[in-house]
């Protein structure tokens, strides 16, 4: 069964008031939030949302939060930057609120606020901290490792990937990319032992199912991207050309066939 896509925004009003009103109740920041705060946020969010609205509710996947709070931290700081706080009501209350619960500016003596940015990707801001503080999205890439855009027409890896699959927006490590699939596999299929972060998990069985093929023989092969080198570490036997395309052997997913 698929994800509803009723799952990943806000429905209703009250479902955006809830949000917000826990992002400042908890103080959320998207430069601070790691897949698995973002996985107990939304526990969280969707144990209150259910006591408000009943149970026929969709609950919510991480990604609605992760995307909400992505949308709205740059329209808080740019309310912040230009002293706007009016609602369509005529009234300030609300906002001025909401952009005084957690720092979203930081002022550097001499030179204006940077006008709020958020990274596409990974939906988070991009400079919260002045220039060069490890605060600050990396240049070019994502926390995941993988770049913020494609210089190709392919499709980036979707947001997050585990760690160690990409480093610096450059290169693919494979032998991390298998270890992943195996671990990822027992723990679905066999329900192995270890927790699962369930943003990650789903994030990464997109990009296997994206880019895998069986091949006739079954040979479980997964495409390269043309964007990324791939770690000159990896045995050059594990690299296979097929329809003019570099892929990788996924050899365990292969032996599960049998």
């Amino acid at each position: 069964m698929g994800i509803d896509p009723r799952s990943l925004t806000f429905q209703n009003s009250d479902e955006f008031y809830l949000f917000m009103n826990m992002r400042a109740e908890f103080k959320w920041l998207s430069y601070q939030m790691t897949s698995k705060r973002w996985v107990l946020a939304t526990e969280e969010y969707n144990r209150r949302l259910v006591e408000k609205m009943g149970q026929s509710i969709i609950q919510k996947n991480p990604q609605a939060l992760l995307r909400a709070l992505g949308d709205i931290e740059p329209k808080l700081m740019n309310r912040i930057i230009k002293d706007e706080y009016t609602s369509k009501r005529n009234n300030e209350t609300f906002w001025r609120h909401h952009c005084s619960v957690v720092p979203l500016v930081k002022e550097e003596r001499g030179k204006k606020p940077r006008k709020a940015q958020t990274c596409s990707r990974c939906q988070t801001i991009m400079y919260p901290g002045p220039e060069n503080s490890p605060l600050n999205h990396k240049r070019g890439y994502c926390a995941d490792g993988v770049k913020q855009v494609s210089k190709s027409s392919e499709d980036l890896p979707p947001w997050p990937q585990p760690q160690g699959l990409f480093s610096e927006g450059r290169t693919f490590h494979p032998h991390a990319f298998l270890l992943a699939v195996q671990r990822v596999y027992e723990r679905v299929f066999m329900q192995g032992p270890g927790e699962m972060d369930l943003l990650e998990t789903e994030a990464f069985a997109k990009l296997l199912a994206s880019r895998t093929e069986i091949r006739e023989d079954g040979a479980v092969l997964f495409q390269l991207f043309t964007d990324f080198v791939v770690d000159p570490s990896t045995p050059r036997e594990r690299i296979v050309t097929h329809n003019d395309k570099q892929w990788l052997r996924i050899n365990f997913l292969q032996q599960q066939q049998l």
